[in-house]
């Protein structure tokens, strides 16, 4: 041990030996230091206790605790009153303290509150000596503890101490007792006075408003202005008014002050404007409201009077005197528009006449009562029409009956076959399998492509539609609408629906037989499919769009369309609709209770038009407007008066073999036929037996020149030779579509790519050729029907000019001449005569009216085209010629 001077201690009353520094501190044998503490535990006045570490000292002593840090220098106190730290780095040791201080780690004293009866309970105060915790600088800091009443006592740390509202404070504790008056200031002058007795506000200029319970007082400087409240339940509103300054009215403000303001005793109350002079007087006979130029309207008991005080004249609205009991109203009319309005007396109310409204008398043929007229000359007229001769039809149908008259969309729409299936008949050809019931025609049999109901009859209508209602029995049927091909196998139309899969279905062409076509388009049916329930399907064609449309007849709103369009989908033939209308049954259990076969064309239409592709249209679909061909025009042009039936690959053999003529009624029937054919005696026996068909249905025939053709020219020129030269009507559509209009040459520029379909432009130079050559068709003017044709016709020869004669009516003149020829037609001439010219020769033709008579022709043209031009004139009427055939102006 070193000899450094320290305090002397003995342990056990021995002292140390003073070479060595040992001390004895047993006898018998040595204690630890909790055996010596045990022993006698306290140290007398004036000793210290040191323990020493390698760099480091702990120092006991009667006034505290010294720690000292040979390394660093630094030391900290801890005694009873206060604990002191002149640390200026982190401290590191173990301290304990008479009260029971736990170890000090690092930064940190952790004191433990003694508990005598618990020590679990004891809390942990955690204190940081570091820099950044307690603000420990270069000089000594001293943290005392405040000194407070007996008691228990929480230390708070600093994120405890959270600053509060004043809403929060006086929430609180919302009392100040003693008269403690709060002021709260924001100038030197301004302030918020709170006390005990009252509230004050101060202001500038020596401004005050002092609110207590019992007064608002206002004051500036010595003004006072005091609003006290005397007690009395009562609440006093101020009114809503726009932003200013508003002064307070008293009772002394007021000019008139009646007890309670309810009633002024004999005198007046006057209202003047002394800008305008008007006024208004209240008095008790009345009020009576003047102008500056001497208008007045006076209000009375008796009534309203309003006039002129300068003239004197004026109108009075009197009041008399009610005798009956209770009150009476006098409304006006409520919700008149805004207006000026006269009021009527009963003077103004004169008799009806037959142009002015007015009062009527019940007599006469009127009887009843105001509220009630009648008319009892009517009880003896029909309530419906039974009889009579001058009654209207419609469609040929009279209007005598019941039931409805249908008149279509178009002019005169009709049904060419409807058949309900429910009266136990049916007029269908039906396959095997297929029964007829008293509720429709059931199918028996497993089904399949070609298994139908059909009507016979081979059409090719454009606008036409089919129809069937069937009851659908079992949910995954399979049927269709039909138009199956009866010649050439070409082209027919299947529109299926199948149940199965909730599809609807267009196939490609079809050739009628059991071979299945790749289905051309479907859509899904959207909605379900009900047992037994009926369901109408409709097959439409409208030139280039077939339509097939499903319809649930219970609920109208589940329908769905699926059309396709020739013009722009690519899969050639569809929808073209050659051949029979009918039914097909596919699978599963269906009953056909009705089919229709209608057309959107009138039933006896003015021009029926039937013939090949060009009456079709089909060769215009890849110009993308099927409404263009020459027949579609006319029907546009005649408003719908046409009825079209054509089909393309037509020639003169299967044309007779078509029902289209079974079922109109034409005045005129255009055919367009020839252009497929070859052989010319075919063509002329086929020709002359349609013409025979036509005849036989009363309509008249108008033939159609064959356009040129290169492959079959040969044959086309003895056709139109004998189109031109026989006894009917006929439109030169070779002649339109030619180049100079010769008949012969095609003006390419008029023709598709295939060098045979004229295309939009030629249809529309055939359709101007129409209004040429065949004018009667839209001014009425007909011609006469030769019974058959006559090739035997009698020639009259004609070197010059000359004039029509009526003994060679019905001959032909053949006009040979170098020189121009001037043909008249004279006067005296009778109605159906007829005479043919052909021009032989190079010189010119042409034709002129005689004295009183007259030669009419499309767009005035009066003469021959050409040599080899060919004319004819009609005797329309008396004295009248109707020129037409090859003429130009």
């Amino acid at each position: 041990m070193t000899k450094k001077k320290y305090g002397v201690r003995t342990v056990n009353g021995n002292q140390p030996d003073p070479e060595t520094g040992n001390v004895n501190v047993s006898s018998g044998g040595s204690q630890d230091l909790e055996q010596t503490l045990a022993n006698g535990n306290t140290v007398g006045e004036g000793y210290n206790i040191q323990l020493h570490g390698s760099n480091n000292t702990s120092s006991i002593q009667n006034d505290g605790i010294f720690f000292f840090d040979y390394g660093t220098g630094n030391s900290s106190i801890v005694n009873a009153k206060y604990y002191k730290s002149e640390l200026t780095q982190d401290v590191s040791g173990t301290l304990y303290n008479t009260r029971n201080f736990s170890k000090y780690n690092g930064n940190e004293l952790v004191y433990r509150e003694f508990n005598t009866s618990d020590p679990a309970l004891s809390y942990t105060l955690n204190i940081t000596l570091a820099k950044n915790g307690l603000p420990l600088g270069n000089n000594n800091v001293n943290i005392e503890w405040p000194v407070l009443p007996d008691g228990n006592y929480t230390v708070a740390t600093k994120d405890q101490l959270v600053a509060h509202t004043l809403q929060e404070t006086v929430t609180a504790g919302n009392t100040i007792t003693n008269g403690t008056t709060i002021v709260n200031r924001y100038g030197e002058n301004d302030k918020v006075e709170i006390g005990f007795s009252s509230l004050q506000v101060h202001g500038e200029n020596d401004r005050l408003v002092q609110l207590d319970a019992r007064a608002l007082l206002f004051q500036k400087g010595g003004q006072r202005a005091v609003i006290y409240g005397e007690g009395g339940n009562g609440t006093y509103f101020l009114q809503t008014k726009d932003n200013g300054n508003y002064d307070l009215a008293t009772t002394k403000d007021f000019q008139i002050l009646v007890e309670n303001c309810r009633v002024i005793r004999d005198t007046s109350i006057e209202i003047d404007n002394t800008t305008t002079g008007e006024t208004t007087d209240f008095n008790p006979s009345g009020i009576l409201s003047t102008t500056s130029d001497g208008k007045y309207l006076q209000h009375k008991v008796a009534g309203i009077y309003s006039g002129d005080f300068n003239t004197g004249i004026g109108n009075n609205l009197r009041f008399n005197n009610r005798t009956a009991s209770g009150f009476a109203n006098y409304d006006f009319p409520e919700n008149k528009p805004a207006g000026t309005y006269k009021i009527a007396t009963t003077d103004d109310l004169l008799d009806a006449t037959d142009s002015t409204k007015g009062l009527v008398s019940l007599n006469g043929d009127l009887g009843g009562t105001a509220d009630a007229p009648t008319v009892p000359a009517l009880s003896g007229k029909q309530a419906t029409l039974v009889s009579g001769t001058n009654i209207k039809t419609i469609n040929g149908t009279s209007l005598l009956g019941s039931g409805n008259l249908s008149v279509g969309n178009s002019l005169k729409s009709f049904s060419i076959f409807d058949d309900n299936f429910e009266d136990g008949t049916a007029s269908l050809t039906l396959s095997d399998g297929w029964s007829v019931g008293s509720d429709g025609i059931a199918i028996s049999s497993s089904g399949g492509w070609g298994n139908s109901a059909l009507l016979n009859k081979y059409t090719t209508i454009d606008q036409v539609s089919s129809r069937a209602l069937v009851q659908i029995i079992n949910t995954a049927s399979v049927f269709s609408l039909i138009r199956k091909p009866t010649t050439l196998n070409q082209f027919g139309t299947v529109a299926q629906v199948d149940c199965s899969t909730s599809m609807l279905k267009i196939y490609a062409s079809w050739d009628g037989s059991t071979t299945i076509p790749t289905v051309a388009k479907s859509i899904s049916i959207p909605f379900s499919i009900v047992a037994n329930r009926k369901y109408l399907l409709e097959l439409k064609k409208n030139k280039a769009f077939t339509t097939f449309t499903f319809t649930d007849t219970t609920n109208l709103n589940n329908t769905i369309s699926l059309t396709y369009n020739q013009e722009t989908e690519t899969i050639s033939g569809i929808g073209r609709q050659w051949g029979a209308p009918g039914v097909m049954f596919n699978s599963g259990n269906i009953k056909l209770k009705r089919f229709t076969y209608s057309s959107e064309f009138p039933n006896a239409p003015k021009v029926l038009v039937t013939g090949h592709s060009f009456v079709e249209g089909y060769a215009l679909y890849a110009e993308g407007d099927s409404g263009k061909t020459y027949s579609n025009l006319l029907f546009n042009s005649l408003n719908g008066d046409v009825a079209i039936a054509g089909r393309g690959g037509e020639d003169i053999s299967t044309i007779n073999t078509r029902n289209d003529i079974d079922f109109f009624s034409p005045t005129y029937h255009l055919v367009d036929i020839g252009s497929n054919d070859t052989v010319y005696a075919t063509w002329l026996a086929g020709i002359q037996t349609y013409i025979s068909k036509i005849q036989a249905s009363g309509a008249i025939p108008v033939l159609a020149t064959i356009v040129p053709r290169s492959d079959r020219q040969t044959f086309i020129n003895q056709a139109n030779d004998w189109i031109r030269l026989g006894a009917y009507n006929y439109v030169d559509f070779a002649k339109a579509v030619t180049v100079s209009n010769d008949g012969l040459t095609q003006d390419v520029s008029l023709f598709w790519t295939d060098s045979v379909h004229p295309n939009i432009a030629g249809n529309a130079k055939m359709f101007q050729q129409l209004k040429i050559d065949a004018p009667y068709l839209w001014d009425g003017y007909t011609k006469p029907q030769i019974a058959v044709v006559n090739l035997d016709i009698t020639e009259v020869s004609k070197i010059a000019s000359f004039t029509v004669s009526l003994t060679d009516s019905g001959k032909l003149y053949v006009i040979n001449s170098s020189s121009a020829v001037v043909v008249t037609f004279p006067t005296g001439i009778t109605a159906g005569k007829w005479w043919e010219f052909i021009s032989i020769g190079t010189g010119a033709v042409s034709f002129v009216a005689g004295s009183n008579a007259t030669l009419i022709s499309p767009d005035n043209r009066l003469k021959l085209r050409a040599q080899y031009s060919q004319a004819r004139i009609l005797a329309r009427a008396l004295n009248q010629g109707a020129l037409g055939g090859d003429i130009i102006l």
